[in-house]
This record gives C-alpha cells, structure tokens and sequence, in this order.
C-alpha cells in the first residue's frame, strides 16, 4: 500500500477505502514509512483524532505496542524502551500534524501551500476527507464528492501527493461508490487488499 504512495508522482490524489477498524490504520503505515522511514516531508491533517493520540499510535505502531497500552499504562521496562527509541524516530522525522476537527477546505489549501514552501512537503495525509468542511454542502456523500473532487485539484495546482481514506459511502449505493473513484487518480480497497483503479 504505502509502494504505492511511495511511487507516486507528485499531483497526484490517492484514497483509500478502508473498513472501520482495520488494523494497523494505513494512513499510520504511510505515515510511518514515508516521514519515518524514507525522512520524506509530510504534512498530516488529523480531523479526527487529537495528536497526542495521534502520536501515542504512530509510536505504539513503531514500537510494536498493542493499541492503547500506552493509555492504560501497562508498558514493561523492556516495551518502555521500544516505546522511547519510537519516540525519538517520530521527534526527528519530517513530520508535521495540523489537529483541527473543523477545518475548511480553503484553511486546508492555505496550510498546504505554507508548508510546501517552508518545509518543502512532499506528501500530505487527509484524515478523513468527510470531516472537511464545505459551505452549502450538508449532504455528507455530496460534501465527501466536492471535497475529494478539490483535494485532486490541490495535488496537481500545488505538485503533492494527497492521501485519504474513507469508508464506504453511507448510502451503500453503487453510483456513489463509482463517482468517489472517479474523483482520485488511484484508488486503493483495502476490504480486498487491491487496486480498484
């Protein structure tokens, strides 16, 4: 999956159809080995999830931890270790996480272009697309089709990759299946662990 992302061109709008729950996340294993493993500068908006979550997964991730141990506290010496040297792989890596649970779509374009010129940005995650806001748009599966539609046309105006993932229209229907494929360059189901195009 993250091959995928990695052999991208820059321009380009990848989404990830994912089931709820899927384990480990696949924007926490881009994540991991583009901006911890490969140093490639990444932008991560988190629409859902605070950053010290955000962080506690990615380290647990890492570090091999179950997730959620670090919340309850149950870490032995030896899994305090591989949790610390997780920590300090992520505080050295070229990653940026932008938390914000309310963010518009033209607050993300702005953020993007600012850290594509300071931070030279490669790749740029988008947790999840349909918690972006759209004036005028209320109907969720409309909102998540404009707003897919505009994160294609960011990657290619501003020349970065963006990642999404989502999980199936709530509609269940076909047609609006087929129109969020139509929107990214590639589309990748993760319920079958293939390319859909």
């Amino acid at each position: 999956m993250d091959k995928v992302v990695r052999e991208s061109v820059n321009g380009s709008f990848m989404l990830f159809i994912s089931t709820k729950g899927r384990k480990p996340h696949p924007l926490i294993e881009i994540t991991i080995n583009l901006a911890v493993e490969e140093a490639r500068p990444l932008l991560y908006f988190s629409l859902e999830t605070d950053r010290n979550e955000l962080l506690n997964r990615l380290i647990e991730e890492i570090a091999g931890l179950g997730e959620g141990k670090v919340q309850k506290g149950m870490l032995s010496p030896e899994e305090f270790h591989h949790f610390r040297k997780g920590a300090e792989m992520i505080a050295q890596a070229p990653l940026f996480i932008q938390e914000n649970t309310t963010i518009e779509l033209s607050e993300l374009e702005a953020i993007i272009v600012k850290a594509k010129v300071e931070s030279g940005i490669e790749v740029v995650v988008v947790d999840y697309p349909a918690l972006v806001k759209m004036d005028g748009v209320s109907d969720p599966d409309q909102r998540l089709q404009k707003v897919c539609q505009e994160l294609s046309r960011l990657s290619k105006a501003h020349k970065v990759t963006i990642v999404g993932t989502i999980l199936e229209p709530r509609s269940g229907r076909t047609e609006d299946k087929e129109k969020l494929i139509s929107l990214a360059d590639e589309v990748i189901d993760l319920r079958h662990h293939k390319a859909v195009v």
